[in-house]
């Protein structure tokens, strides 16, 4: 398996904001998007929203996202 980093947005002075997208290429030619979150109230004062999904290649570059992010994506697969 290979993991290849495509994207990494970090916002706010505290980073309370950080999103990361992975390209996952498994050796029997699987290919997935890895998207990982944390956001959290830098105050405590609302409740953190952390998690990580794994989406099909196909599925990541047919659905709503950045048309740039999905331009890293084609160009890592090619």
């Amino acid at each position: 398996m290979r993991r290849i980093q495509i994207s990494e947005q970090i916002k706010g002075a505290l980073r309370q904001s950080e999103s990361w997208w992975t390209l996952i290429l498994e050796d029997d030619g699987t290919k997935s998007m890895e998207h990982e979150w944390s956001h959290v109230d830098p105050f405590g004062k609302k409740a953190s929203n952390e998690g990580k999904e794994i989406i099909p290649v196909d599925s990541f570059l047919a659905g709503d996202h950045p048309e740039a992010l999905k331009a890293k994506v084609r160009a890592a697969i090619k």
